[in-house]
């Protein structure tokens, strides 16, 4: 492949990745092993060294991480057909989801070099997050709960390491009430989304964005609207993710431990955001959505009082060989001495023509 360099001019060198660096921002392409599939990073660790997600390949999907300055990619393999990875911290290890052979359901895993892929144990448990220490893992445990007759489906609830964490709502007039967990800290304070007003006979209604100190739930409420989700949290209990205004539209939020649950905007002209990540120094990733339904990835930087106004990782491209846009932001990086940081998410990446475009994972760095 091509490493890129724009800056006052062009100068081409030969690379394992693909980079494009324009003024002190560099977008870096990861690719699968093969390059007909596609990869999906879905978090990044907090020294900015380890990228997780997802790849192609000619027998299903599988979880994959990227490493180090040249970003190594390593295929972690998976218990049955398939497998997915939502969290890493520095060590690095790994959290996500596989397949089983001889079971029908996923079941969650934990993945280190030394020990390879390891069941968290419980059958359909999608792990979403892991602590930066390594001490907390959080996520999603399906169709424990009646009148579920297979462990694959129906009601969920949120957990975190052996703990199950209760809806908001009232489990003993609606014990088919759910919850699920997206986010957890060094101290264990885990976040994600509950129901507070279902249905009893069908199990829906509302859901709010939750945090769970032990496993009582915290209602975080909403901006005005009906729904609302929890996705991160940082040391300092700082909460992100989305949530219903007044008019149902959605839009990233943040939440400090004591404040309440204020807006993140879309870019100008936009309809909607969502914020999926948050760093120890508050800095926010997303995405934005146009009045065209254009999705793109965003950075909410914060300066220390309040939050800049977004900004777009990656203006559009028409070049072939080149990025047409960045889609979403799913983690970022604390920040490092100089104050910088690396942003992960996934785009659109144009080859040889406008038909050929594959969906790959970012790495975006100021």
């Amino acid at each position: 492949m091509v490493h890129y360099t724009l800056r006052f001019g062009l100068s081409l060198s030969l690379s394992i990745l693909t980079s494009v660096s324009l003024n002190a921002q560099t977008v870096t392409r990861l690719d699968p092993p093969t390059s007909s599939y596609e990869s999906l990073g879905y978090a990044i660790s907090p020294n900015g060294t380890q990228v997780a997600g997802q790849v192609g390949t000619a027998s299903g999907y599988r979880a994959y991480l990227w490493t180090g300055s040249s970003w190594i990619g390593t295929n972690l393999g998976t218990l049955g057909s398939s497998s997915i990875a939502y969290g890493v911290n520095n060590s690095p290890k790994v959290v996500g989801s596989t397949s089983v052979t001889n079971e029908i359901c996923q079941q969650g895993f934990s993945w280190t070099s030394s020990g390879g892929m390891t069941s968290l144990g419980a059958i359909t448990t999608v792990a979403r997050s892991i602590s930066p220490n390594g001490s907390y893992i959080a996520g999603i445990r399906h169709g424990s709960l009646p009148p579920s007759t297979s462990p694959c489906i129906g009601a969920s609830r949120g957990f975190r390491n052996s703990d199950n964490l209760l809806p908001l709502a009232n489990v003993t007039l609606y014990p088919i009430s759910e919850s699920q967990a997206f986010g957890v800290n060094d101290s264990g304070i885990a976040v994600g989304v509950s129901q507070i007003d279902p249905d009893p006979d069908q199990g829906v209604g509302y859901f709010h964005a939750t945090q769970w100190s032990g496993t009582t739930p915290t209602d975080l409420g909403t901006l005005g609207g009906d729904n609302s989700y929890a996705y991160a949290i940082n040391g300092l209990g700082r909460v992100v993710g989305a949530a219903q205004n007044s008019s149902q539209s959605l839009r990233g939020f943040f939440k400090t431990s004591s404040g309440t649950m204020t807006e993140l905007p879309p870019l100008t002209g936009g309809t909607s955001s969502c914020a999926y990540a948050v760093n120890s120094s508050g800095d926010a990733v997303g995405y934005s959505v146009s009045s065209g339904g254009v999705k793109r990835a965003v950075w909410w930087k914060y300066n220390g009082t309040s939050y800049d106004a977004p900004q777009q990782l990656l203006a559009d491209g028409s070049s072939n060989n080149a990025w047409s846009y960045l889609t979403e932001a799913r983690g970022i990086s604390d920040r490092d001495a100089n104050g910088k940081v690396a942003i992960t998410g996934y785009g659109t990446y144009r080859f040889s023509s406008p038909i050929d475009t594959k969906t790959r994972t970012f790495v975006w760095k100021n």
